[in-house]
Formats: structure tokens, sequence, C-alpha cells
């Protein structure tokens, strides 16, 4: 058999599958991304995403400035130029 004759019935199949017509519940999952919070626009899913996010920047900021301190104390030339970079580029 043929590659060719098996398409139509696979195609077939397909279809006959996905028309059960039953509703899918979505549950807690749609309800998180959908909803907002009051009357504004952000939603349950974004806080869960920037709650982290906003975590690990205050990490970041304290630590960033312990690294700047030990990169100060030496004197050598690469640390130099990696210091006067992230000072030019911030």
């Amino acid at each position: 058999m043929e590659r060719n004759d098996l398409l139509p019935t696979l195609l077939l199949t397909t279809q006959n599958a996905s028309s059960i017509g039953e509703p899918i519940d979505y549950g807690v999952c749609r309800e998180m991304l959908e909803k907002s919070i009051g009357n504004t626009c952000i939603t349950y899913w974004n806080l869960a995403l920037l709650a982290p996010n906003v975590i690990f920047l205050i990490f970041l900021a304290y630590h960033i400035g312990l690294f700047y301190r030990m990169f100060q104390r030496h004197n050598f030339p690469m640390v130099k130029t990696l210091l006067i970079l992230v000072n030019f580029v911030i």
C-alpha cells in the first residue's frame, strides 16, 4: 500500500476523533491566565511571573555591590577593563 492511499483514512480518523463535542474544563489554569485583579489589566499569571523575577533582581542588586568592591581591590588590567565596560554600559 502506498503512502498516498493512507492519507484519506488518516484524515477521516482525526476528523471523527476530534468531533466529540464535549466541552473541556480548563479549571484553575484558564482562570489564572484570564482573570484580572480588581479593575486593572494585571492577571494572576502576571504576578506569578513577576514575583520570582523581582526577588532575583533584588538578589542581584545586593550582590553586585559585593562583587564590585571585590573587583576594585585587584589591579589586574582585565578586571579594570571589565569594570570600565560595566560602568559604561550601566
